[in-house]
């Protein structure tokens, strides 16, 4: 079960949120062991913007 935690592909910027195609990279790793050690992880942008602050 620990090693599911480390699985990054939820905050990977090629995540989809499809079900169909969870990853554009590498379809059918996503979501599954291998996928802790994908060589092609690449960290979500953080979104500072919120709707409806005004600066």
């Amino acid at each position: 079960m620990r090693q599911l935690h480390q699985i990054p592909c939820d905050r990977c910027s090629f995540h989809t949120g499809e079900t169909c195609l969870k990853c554009t990279v590498h379809p059918y790793k996503a979501f599954t062991v291998e996928a802790v050690t994908c060589e092609d992880w690449e960290g979500k942008p953080v979104n500072t913007t919120r709707i409806g602050w005004k600066l």
